[in-house]
């Protein structure tokens, strides 16, 4: 899923170079480079996030009466 998403936001930029320096010709471009853009970046953020989804355990739920034990050794 990482790759997806690294390969899409290197989609995104090219395409958003590629607009931007048409933009010279007409603003249209320009709007539309500046979307390419954001959605490329929101496709590394994505990837970021798919890759620390795999380096962070997820969290143990315990249940309610572990806490407050915890909370009583705390006290002491």
């Amino acid at each position: 899923m990482e790759r997806l998403w690294l390969i899409v936001s290197m989609l995104c930029v090219i395409a958003a170079a590629l607009l931007l320096w048409r933009a010279q010709v007409d603003e249209a471009y320009g709007r539309a480079a500046f979307i390419a853009a954001a959605l490329g970046a929101v496709a590394w953020f994505l990837r970021l996030r798919a890759q620390l989804r795999k380096q962070i355990p997820p969290a143990t739920n315990k249940p309610a009466h572990d806490a407050e034990e915890i909370d009583a050794q705390d006290e002491n």
